[in-house]
This record gives C-alpha cells, structure tokens and sequence, in this order.
C-alpha cells in the first residue's frame, strides 16, 4: 500500500522488515521475492545503484533455485535499470537474457521485453531492427486483447515511422 502511494521509504521500511521474517525462517523463496520489490521501490526513486544491488540478490536466488520465469522477470528489470543509466549495451544484454527464457517458455510476457528491444533499437536509430521488435510486442498484445500495451507499441510505431521520414539526425 505505501509503494502504490508512493511512500517509497515506508514500503522499503515494511519490505525490510519481511525480509528479516523470511531470512529468519530460511523462506529463500519469498526473501527473493522480496529483494525484487525492494529493487522497484530503489528503482521508483530513481536509486539505480541500489536497484541494481537488490534484483542482483533476487537473481543469485532465483537462479540458484531453478525459478527461470522470476529470473526472466529480474533480468528484464536489470534492463531497465541500465536502460535508465543509458547503459544500452547491458540493458540489451538483460533483456536479451530476458527473452531468451520467456521464449523458451512460451511465456507472453515476452510482448514487453520485445518493446524494450524495439526501444533501445529505436534509440540507436536502427528503425528496421525496432520495427521488428515492435512488431512481434504488437502481434502477442493484439491476440492477448492486452489494448493498453499495444496502443503504446502502435504509438512508439508512429514515432518510429515520424523518425524515418526527418531523417538522419542532426
């Protein structure tokens, strides 16, 4: 409740104080789960070093425990964090590790990761490499009825399309 009114130090206060419960009972699990929340709420303020340190402990977690699709979701996170630090060649690396596990999956969860890629192409000015990321988001929103997330991938397609048509940048 306190990280949806975003009283961020309140939520860390409350997730801290979970976590000391689960490292206490040996709950691996869920402390890892717990770290991941602590990661968005350091990610929220905009603590990306600290954000970065929290989704590292959940992944040493999940992966140790075999959890691919919660490591799937940390690595995805890992990308966005250095997405933000406008480290593109990590956050591509994380999301690609992202990708890879959510594919394998079948997990449709991968629509978002491949709008980030789509993102990060785009970025770099490779419009055929991020039509084609927008592209598969857009294919799995639409037949997943997921409206929110495709009216965005159609927005950044627009934009794509805009980028084209001005050419190179100055």
């Amino acid at each position: 409740m306190a990280q949806k009114r975003s009283d961020f130090e309140a939520a860390e206060g409350w997730y801290r104080k979970s976590l000391e419960i689960k490292e206490r009972l040996g709950d691996e699990q869920r402390a890892a789960s717990t770290y991941h929340q602590l990661g968005t709420v350091a990610e929220e303020r905009r603590d990306f070093e600290a954000a970065e340190g929290w989704y590292r402990k959940s992944l040493e977690i999940t992966e140790r425990q075999g959890d691919k699709l919660g490591a799937a979701g940390t690595y995805h996170q890992l990308g966005r964090v250095a997405e933000e630090r406008r480290d593109f060649e990590a956050a591509e690396g994380w999301y690609r590790k992202s990708l890879e596990i959510t594919e394998r999956l079948g997990d449709e969860h991968a629509a978002l990761t491949y709008h980030k890629l789509g993102n990060l192409a785009q970025e770099r000015r490779d419009f055929e490499a991020a039509e084609g990321w927008y592209r598969k988001s857009l294919e799995i929103t639409e037949r997943l009825r997921i409206e929110h997330y495709a009216a965005v991938t159609r927005g950044r397609l627009q934009r794509l399309n805009e980028e084209r048509r001005r050419g190179p940048a100055d």
